[in-house]
Parts: structure tokens; C-alpha cells; sequence
């Protein structure tokens, strides 16, 4: 998402309410993989990409660990904490162009900024990262960058567990956002660097989709 059209129409759809993506409920895949995902860790640094106001967050947080998002649009930050009512402050960081939002306890800490400013010096890297509906809102043009920045954020013993659609886009392959991936795809993203371990799939049929899910870990 690096189009100010783009971004725009992303900001104006929070503003309006119109977040039909957004789910009340943690994600039953998150659930059912969370050993392997965590590895048995414990107070783990977790990292949401494009979180939005995922309920994932706290229930991450919940379960010991400490996470870190971000996201673009400020106003799905704010309303998260309030949704989940936990105190938190606010501050401006010069750094990532944006403002940090956090909880008192300094359990989730949600950056509200471009995500390409998010480096690894901001916080450092990370032990596992959450991505459920990141990914697939770049186009393949924007790609490549994006997979960079994960990448960087990696930690050597990270596990990176990602959440893709699969559907039938027609006769137009780059229609989207979301996008659609496959197997292959994923495996031109981060196959020269990543082991790729396919771990199940959830069928929405009243989206014609398959959401799929994978872990990605460094070779």
C-alpha cells in the first residue's frame, strides 16, 4: 500500500466504518497453531503487520507474550484500545514518522505509520510475526519490497506464519487488493531464503475463497 490513492481510500473506509475484514473473534488457525507458531516460547516478541484493531493483538498479549503492530491508519490504533479497554499513552516517534501507541503494561505496542518506515531499529527483530491480511494487499510491484522488510525483521530463529487467499480472479491475475497466492508464489517470495511448511486451509464459500495457511522459517 504505498499509492496515496491507495492510502486515502484505506483511511476514508476506517473513517466510515466500512471494515468488513475486520472479525470480533482471534482466528481459529492462530488458535490451533499456536505451539507450532510459538514454539514453545515463552514472553516471545511477536510482530502484526497491518494490524488494523485485530482482537489477535490482546489475545497474544494474553497469553504472555509481547506484541508489536503496525498500521497505517491512526484512528484504527486508537480505537482498539478502546475496544478492548486497556489504558494506554501516546507518543510521537520521529523515527517511523508516526505515533506510538501503547498499553500501560508495555504488553502491545501499536505503531500508527507507513510500514515501510518500520525498520528492525526501531524495536529490533522479531521472534515471530502474525501476518493475516497484510501480505495480500500488495500488488506484485510492491511486493518484493515488502518480503525485504520481513525479512530484515526476522530474527535467524523467527517463525513467520502467514495467512494467504486463494481464488479464482478471472481473466485479470492482478485484480485485488486482496490478492490472490499459491504455493508457487510464496515460494518465489521467499523460497531462496525460507523453508515453506504448508499447515491447513480455511474455506469461506460465501466469498468463493481459501484462505491458507503456512509457517515460514529461515533455512
Amino acid at each position: 500500500m504505498t499509492d496515496d490513492n491507495e492510502k486515502a481510500s484505506w483511511v476514508k473506509s476506517w473513517e466510515e466504518g466500512d471494515i468488513g475484514f475486520h472479525k470480533t473473534e482471534k482466528h481459529p488457525m492462530l488458535e490451533k497453531y499456536l505451539d507450532k507458531f510459538i514454539a514453545g516460547g515463552n514472553n516471545i516478541k511477536i510482530f502484526v503487520p497491518l494490524c488494523g484493531k485485530a482482537v489477535d493483538l490482546k489475545w497474544l498479549a494474553d497469553q504472555g507474550h509481547t506484541v508489536v503492530g503496525v498500521e497505517f491508519v491512526e484512528l484504527a490504533c486508537k480505537q482498539f484500545f478502546e475496544e478492548q479497554n486497556l489504558d494506554y499513552t501516546t507518543k510521537q516517534v520521529e523515527e517511523v514518522k508516526g505515533t506510538l501507541f501503547q498499553s500501560k503494561d508495555g504488553k502491545i505496542s501499536l505503531y500508527a505509520c507507513d510500514l515501510f518506515n518500520f525498520t528492525s531499529s526501531t524495536v529490533g527483530k522479531f521472534d515471530a510475526i502474525w501476518d493475516r491480511g497484510s501480505l495480500i494487499v500488495f500488488n506484485a510491484e510492491d511486493r518484493p519490497r515488502y518480503v525485504a522488510l520481513l525479512l530484515s525483521l526476522m530474527a535467524e530463529d523467527c517463525r513467520y506464519m502467514t495467512a494467504t487467499f486463494q481464488f479464482d480472479l478471472g481473466d485479470d491475475p492482478h485484480k485485488g487488493p486482496p490478492y490472490s497466492d499459491t504455493d508457487e508464489s510464496l515460494r518465489n517470495m521467499f523460497g531462496a531464503k525460507c523453508n515453506i511448511e504448508y499447515l491447513d486451509k480455511l474455506a469461506m464459500p460465501e466469498y468463493s475463497v481459501t484462505e491458507r495457511i503456512h509457517l515460514i522459517t529461515f533455512k
